[in-house]
């Protein structure tokens, strides 16, 4: 996620962070500011599951940490999965979680 604010809004990412962080399935939380405005920062976690994601945003230390970030927050992308990794010079790739019946089922499936 994105956010635009001072230097105010470094330790509540930071809070965010840890939150994240701490929660079962993550992998890993990095936050980072724009070399270019010291005003864009973002908050990117990876999660071993989509599932794990869920319950992880889900959980109540998650929402007390990111609901004041709310009103910096700026529209970007949302949510992927990681499916291609290169690290120290190895690759390794990812099934992904997506369901197979997922454009015709649920919320987006079921408009017409």
């Amino acid at each position: 996620m994105e956010y635009q604010g001072g230097p105010e809004i470094e330790p509540l990412l930071a809070e965010a962070a840890a939150a994240l962080g701490q929660r079962d399935g993550c992998c890993r939380v990095l936050l980072g500011r724009s070399p270019d405005d010291a005003a864009k920062w973002q908050l990117l976690s990876e999660w071993e599951s989509a599932g794990q994601l869920r319950h992880g945003l889900g959980s109540y230390e998650a929402k007390m940490a990111l609901g004041p970030l709310q009103a910096a927050a700026v529209p970007s992308g949302g949510v992927f999965e990681t499916l291609l990794r290169y690290e120290a010079g190895i690759r390794s790739e990812s099934l992904s979680d997506r369901a197979e019946d997922a454009d015709t089922s649920g919320p987006a499936g079921n408009l017409g």
